[in-house]
């Protein structure tokens, strides 16, 4: 562990923070801030317009004024509460949170819901093949090559046509990367059926409320006055 006296982002800066250093791997001449590090925010990611936001989020009933800070401490006892929906984010998703992990009930097809992990680092949606096999054709793909922060896949699939809906939205897969995905299952303890990844969040404007496990997803075409690299 490190100790940065500023860490500034964007106009925001934050004092007295602690960050992981990594020697090796993927992110060793880089950086790396997970958005679950902003849960004291409403945090806002319009992926569409490249656009960051943070706002306040809605007091709960009784909760005393504090100043938001960087990071999350999942062992401090005043973490746990119920899960407040104020009025404003009636229409939210609830989602289940597992440390960084937000996951998010998804129907594959006419299937019961299942659950997917909210990945925008995925560089494709992702589904287990025990899953696929329910509504569609899996037949092996060795052309592929896949991985990311975690590592390589070895062994992948190839799903057929078949449409995922979550939070009101609806997308259709015409072929969709398939593999197991035990090994993230087994380490947060319950069932993962799938990935969101980031060919379909980048179609969407992604508000996160961390604290309270609630997300909502807006289609946010591209605005004529978007600045793009």
């Amino acid at each position: 562990m490190g100790h940065a006296d500023i860490l500034q982002i964007g106009d925001m800066e934050f004092h007295d923070c602690n960050v992981e250093v990594v020697e090796k791997g993927p992110m060793s001449d880089q950086g790396l801030i997970g958005p679950d590090a902003l849960s004291d925010f409403l945090v806002d990611i319009d992926m569409p317009n490249r656009k960051f936001r943070l706002s306040a989020l809605p007091a709960r009933p009784g909760e005393t004024a504090r100043t938001p800070a960087l990071g999350y401490d999942a062992d401090a006892a005043e973490e746990f509460h119920d899960r407040y929906i104020a009025p404003e984010m009636k229409g939210y998703t609830p989602v289940f949170r597992f440390g960084h992990m937000l996951l998010i009930p998804t129907r594959v097809n006419d299937l019961a819901p299942r659950l997917f992990v909210i990945d925008s680092g995925a560089v494709t949606s992702i589904i287990t093949p025990g899953t696929a096999r329910e509504v569609t054709r899996v037949s092996d793909e060795n052309d592929v090559e896949f991985g990311g922060l975690s590592g390589r896949v070895n062994k992948l699939y190839l799903g057929g046509e078949l449409t995922l809906t979550f939070a009101g939205l609806r997308q259709t897969n015409l072929d969709i990367l398939s593999f197991d995905e035990k090994n993230i299952s087994d380490s947060v303890g319950t069932e993962i059926s799938g990935t969101l990844g980031f060919p379909l969040l980048m179609l969407l404007d992604m508000k996160i409320d961390y604290r309270d496990g609630l997300v909502s997803f807006t289609f946010a075409p591209l605005k004529s006055d978007a600045k793009r690299n």
